[in-house]
């Protein structure tokens, strides 16, 4: 008999500890906890099919987890209290169908949400999917409306993946995660060199200069997402009180990069066509930097802006500069190829 190339977890044993929650082996005494998570219908809105479970489906869960702890060596845990033992959620790696990829998965019993357990279990989790169990790349997926979620994926360390489109909950934003943070075959890092030095300055759109780096943006937007998202702007924006429209200049004139504000709601203004031409370096930083600085001056006190999920570069670049997600607002209300960001402003 050929022993397995791992050492399966068993029922009760420890598998991770975080300040506040231990992670261990399901056992069929678990049942009860598992079902107060689980059939709790307003939590489940977001998992699978978004339907609750009963008794006899929870009884079927420990069966299955346990299999795949004796032919995997891992599948999901019983997040426990450290305080006094009581089961607070679960959390683990599984293959759905039979996938490739080990995916993260967690539920927490609703007296534990709130406290920031949801991101502490994933973060470890995904850490002991690659110390103890050898993983080397971890997956998640989430409900592109469930934005808390997101932000837990985001916070425990995993990066914005492929969207995956659908009708309803088919629908799939997906996060990867790796040990060091980077893709295999990715730029390890961000580019290094000088920024490119240049001076951001208001300007009319319908300068020659800017209608050119605004259908350069076009360009871009409709090679990666299919639109050159023009139809949710235009110059007139910017012609009212609360507006800004900026380009970024090098020192011999030559325009390198633009962006635009205009107020949404009172106290928050929205961002449009960031644009930082190819082979400069930081513009974009410094066009954003501009505009939060005259966002401030006009009176607002956040801003918020959209971009399509497949967009990877311009989701990773809002994120870095500080940007959440936050819940689809107005136009992008339900339209799961969109992402919204939102940014409160100092002051």
């Amino acid at each position: 008999m050929t022993e397995p190339a791992f050492t399966p977890v068993a029922p009760r044993e420890l598998v991770f500890e975080t300040p506040r929650l231990g992670a261990r082996g399901l056992v069929p005494g678990d049942v009860e906890a598992l079902l107060q998570v689980y059939g709790d219908a307003d939590a489940m809105r977001w998992v699978g099919d978004g339907q609750p479970l009963d008794r006899a489906d929870c009884e079927r869960w420990v069966g299955v987890t346990q299999r795949n702890y004796a032919t995997r060596g891992y599948g999901m845990f019983a997040l426990t209290d450290r305080r006094g033992g009581a089961v607070l959620g679960f959390c683990g790696l599984v293959h759905p169908g039979g996938q490739a990829e080990p995916e993260l998965k967690y539920a927490l019993d609703r007296a534990a949400w709130g406290q920031g357990l949801a991101t502490e279990a994933a973060a470890a989790m995904l850490r002991a999917g690659h110390q103890r169990f050898g993983l080397t790349h971890i997956i998640a997926t989430v409900a592109p409306a469930h934005v808390a979620s997101q932000r837990v994926l985001l916070k425990a360390g995993m990066r914005f993946g492929a969207f995956r489109p659908g009708e309803g909950s088919d629908a799939a934003q997906c996060f990867d995660w790796w040990p060091d943070g980077s893709a295999p075959g990715s730029v390890r890092g961000r580019p290094v060199g000088p920024p490119t030095a240049c001076a951001v300055e208001p300007a009319d759109p319908s300068c020659d200069e800017a209608q050119a780096l605004l259908a350069a943006l076009s360009a871009t937007l409709q090679r990666i997402t299919g639109s050159p998202g023009t139809a949710s702007f235009d110059v007139a924006d910017v012609a009212q009180p609360g507006a800004a429209f900026v380009l970024a200049r090098t020192a011999d004139g030559g325009a390198v990069g633009c962006g635009a504000l205009r107020p949404l709601q009172p106290g928050v203004a929205e961002l449009k066509r960031m644009y930082a031409a190819p082979c400069t370096q930081g513009v974009g930083a410094q066009v954003l930097a501009a505009l939060e600085g005259e966002a401030a001056r006009l009176g607002h006190r956040e801003l918020w802006l959209e971009t399509r999920r497949v967009n990877a570069r311009a989701v990773a670049f809002y994120l870095r500069h500080g940007y959440a997600v936050i819940p689809n607002y107005g136009r992008y209300a339900g339209r799961a190829e969109a992402v919204c960001f939102g940014k409160r402003l100092p002051g």
